[in-house]
C-alpha cells in the first residue's frame, strides 16, 4: 500500500550511489525479496539490497 505525490527534478546514479532530488511526500511500506522501505510524508528509510534514506527534498541509496 502506497501514495505517491512528487516530482523529480534531478536524478543521479554515479559510483553506486544513487540520488534523487525533488519534492515528494510518499507514505507506503513495502516488504519483498529486495528488502523493507517504509515512507511517512516524504521521509523514510530502506534497507535490503539498497540502503539508504527520504527526505521531503530529496532520497540517497547505496
Amino acid at each position: 500500500m502506497s501514495d505517491e505525490v512528487g516530482a523529480t527534478l534531478v536524478e543521479v546514479d554515479a559510483g553506486g550511489v544513487k540520488m534523487k532530488i525533488g519534492p515528494n511526500i510518499n507514505t507506503g511500506a513495502s516488504i519483498g525479496p529486495n528488502g523493507v522501505e517504509a515512507k511517512v510524508g516524504g521521509v523514510g528509510l530502506k534497507v535490503g539490497k539498497e540502503i539508504g534514506f527520504s527526505t521531503p527534498l530529496g532520497e540517497s541509496y547505496l
